[in-house]
């Protein structure tokens, strides 16, 4: 029966895994260093973390699903889980932003471009952003702090669930 659930689990990480890879893994030399393939025993009572996305720079979370999970629980995973999506949303266009218009900027530079030109440009862009900046701080802020009021009230039901009992 264990095999069988190694299988399960390997399955299931196999394809969290391709979904944060979809091109598949990379190429590498035939000299390049090689890490072990030896197999580790996964647990599926934990979120998993991925490695960063290539344009938000942000690690992507499959948030674990327990199987006996309360309303109170459902509710802060699923916000937990839109917090995720809109700062990786949020980082995601920011970041394309930055690099289209630093492209620009060295597309309008006739010579290579020295870190002072370059810290000119980081200024302007900082500038132009800075109210995006504040509105993101100030609403990271307030789903930091709803994250915050969720997860003590689970953390409360879970110590007094088996004391009302």
């Amino acid at each position: 029966m264990s095999r069988n659930v190694t299988k399960l689990a390997s399955r299931n990480i196999y394809q969290v895994l391709k979904s944060w890879y979809p091109s598949g893994p990379k190429k590498t030399p035939d000299n390049a260093r090689r890490t072990s393939t030896t197999s580790i025993a996964i647990t599926t009572t934990q979120d998993l973390v991925g490695p960063p996305d290539p344009l938000s720079n942000i690690r992507p979370i499959t948030f674990h699903i327990p199987e006996a999970e309360s309303g109170l629980e459902k509710k802060y995973r699923l916000r937990r889980m839109a917090v995720q999506a809109w700062h990786q949303s949020f980082w995601a266009h920011h970041n394309a932003a930055f690099v289209k218009e630093r492209k620009e900027f060295e597309k309008s530079r006739t010579s290579p471009m020295t870190s002072d030109e370059m810290s000119v440009f980081y200024k302007k862009f900082l500038d132009k952003y800075w109210v995006t900046h504040l509105q993101y701080a100030r609403k990271w802020y307030i789903h930091n702090f709803e994250l915050l009021g969720l997860a003590a009230q689970v953390q409360l039901r879970r110590i007094l669930s088996p004391l009302l009992k």
